[in-house]
């Protein structure tokens, strides 16, 4: 066997009401902190949700409230938050919300270290090794995986989707409340959890896959595929609730090792053509995808089939059913312009999860995968 590196989970810890216990879980493990910035959006703050956080870690801490995060986040409310967290002179982050939040704290304590703007740090232009913040994830979410991964995804100054990767992004305690979870819309629900099904299917496909990011990616399917449907069905489920966060983090162990692929691609691209949830645009990416992708690849695909129980080229339609029984509605109430598709997809930022593709993908493929991805959302999705 030649090289093989693999980062693991973070610290974790799962209970329901976490939140409210927060200042014992963190304190034996981040030392004397006694200046918390907690990274959150308006929403979350109307609804309570930071309320008990805050007021348990106010009995041992000074807390900064950071809510200036929107869903797809701009890279400039990074850069916002750096210089609260310069200004308060604070020690650690709590990020408590879905990947847009995650994603920016992770970025924003990094970009501390380089003394860059945060534009100048996505692409891998520079090295984002290096962080002194003690970052705590808390996801509201179960599907993007943020909580445990060294990357982050943006909207740049243009519209389009950047991606910073970097180790010092890392978070260092992740904590799973499925309280948190109950409350999340049907469609949401469905939305997210198809987002880790496909990183840990992607992963498990992709061509930097290796036999750990199998185990974290296996377990990640059996879980979505087994507890998916139940929360949708009873949205209070908080076994189901926390079985889905745990789907989350797995497949984002996945990802952070293995790497995604041409549906991941293709979801950026939709996302930087129009605003469209991350969770939707991969699922048809997926979902446009996976036929030829088995045609032209069927050995990757192999093993996920085979851990399903069913042949390799049943997996499509398998997709196709499970999409269908969880209502994911990928309706579009705008129209793909084809010329500026092709184009996002050829753009710098998708290139390393096109090569990575199960199939490694070249700029001489984007004609084809538009036609494919027009064809599906004409027959699926109008």
């Amino acid at each position: 066997m030649g090289p093989l590196s693999f980062s693991g989970m973070p610290a974790l810890y799962s209970e329901a009401g976490a939140c409210e216990k927060i200042s014992q879980i963190c304190g034996s493990s981040a030392g004397v902190i006694d200046r918390w910035v907690v990274v959150t959006d308006d929403t979350l703050i109307k609804l309570g949700v930071t309320a008990p956080l805050v007021q348990s870690l106010e009995t041992v801490s000074k807390v900064t409230l950071f809510s200036g995060v929107r869903p797809e986040p701009e890279i400039g409310s990074v850069d916002t938050l750096v210089d609260l967290i310069r200004e308060t002179n604070s020690q650690g982050l709590i990020a408590l919300g879905g990947g847009s939040v995650m994603d920016v704290a992770k970025l924003a304590s990094v970009v501390m270290e380089s003394g860059l703007r945060a534009s100048d740090c996505v692409l891998g232009k520079v090295d984002l090794s290096r962080s002194s913040l003690f970052k705590v994830m808390i996801p509201t979410t179960a599907g993007t995986g943020s909580e445990v991964t060294s990357t982050g995804v943006y909207s740049n100054e243009s519209g389009n989707k950047v991606w910073a990767w970097g180790v010092g992004m890392r978070p260092d305690w992740v904590i799973h409340d499925p309280k948190l979870t109950q409350g999340l819309p049907v469609g949401l629900t469905a939305a997210t959890g198809l987002d880790a099904l496909i990183h840990a299917m992607e992963a498990w496909s992709g061509n930097r896959s290796n036999f750990l990011v199998e185990m974290f990616a296996s377990q990640a399917i059996t879980l979505v595929t087994q507890w998916l449907p139940r929360v949708l069905q009873d949205p209070l489920d908080l076994t189901g609730r926390a079985n889905m966060l745990l789907a989350a983090s797995f497949a984002g162990v996945a990802i952070d090792n293995g790497g995604t692929g041409v549906a991941h691609g293709i979801g950026h691209s939709l996302g930087s053509l129009h605003k469209i949830h991350h969770g939707t645009a991969v699922t048809i990416g997926m979902a446009a995808t996976l036929a030829w992708n088995i045609e032209m690849a069927p050995e990757r695909y192999l093993p996920i089939a085979r851990h399903l129980g069913i042949a390799v080229d049943s997996l499509p339609d398998w997709f196709d059913e499970f999409i269908r029984d969880c209502q994911v509605d990928c309706a579009l109430d705008w129209k793909v312009d084809s010329n500026r598709f092709i184009h996002f997809l050829g753009a710098e930022e998708n290139r390393p999860m096109m090569q990575n593709n199960a199939f490694a993908l070249d700029l001489s493929h984007n004609l084809h995968l538009s036609h494919l991805v027009l064809n599906w959302i004409d027959k699926r999705c109008r």
